[in-house]
């Protein structure tokens, strides 16, 4: 998130670097809109980093989650690994298509020829088809938050019932 600017995050009588690191998640790193240092002093070597964290709403009091999501079963995790071999061998054009040990030396090879970004959306594409292809994606349907406890029944809702209306008379 922090690109190499002028401005470094860092100061000491060493240096100064942009070492500073925002650890974060693919859930979140999309609903960081501004990532933003200070240059007013700390207490550390660092300068303060500020960012906003933007929410979506969906209208029910729930923030979204915009990724997809698959429903795995140990049955399709061959068809998962045979569908990711394919997809590393044709996206990366390997010439081992067999031996798995080879194909992996391979792939290594070529990893370092590759820019990191080239390498990560290349290797995320062969992922992603691989998991829509062997798996069910998910409907995403809410889960029911409301726990069953198995001593409510019919019998103690109108109980209940009666006690609540007993109380509103007495008051």
């Amino acid at each position: 998130m922090n690109e190499a600017t002028e401005t470094p995050t860092f100061h000491s009588n060493k240096g100064s670097s942009h070492i500073d690191l925002t650890i974060t998640n693919s859930r979140i790193v999309r609903y960081v809109p501004d990532w933003i240092w200070g240059e007013e002093e700390s207490c550390s070597d660092h300068n303060i980093v500020n960012f906003k964290i933007a929410s979506v709403n969906n209208g029910k009091g729930k923030i979204d989650y915009m990724e997809v999501r698959y429903i795995t079963k140990q049955e399709d995790y061959k068809k998962f690994d045979t569908n990711l071999a394919t997809n590393f061998i044709s996206t990366f054009n390997s010439i081992n298509k067999t031996d798995a040990n080879k194909l992996d030396k391979e792939l290594q090879g070529k990893a370092k020829q590759y820019n990191t970004e080239d390498l990560i959306h290349d290797c995320f594409s062969c992922i992603t088809v691989a998991c829509s292809t062997a798996f069910q994606i998910s409907s995403g349907r809410e889960l029911n938050t409301r726990r069953k406890v198995p001593w409510r029944n019919n019998e103690l809702k109108i109980l209940r019932k009666k006690v609540n209306a007993l109380q509103r008379r007495y008051q």
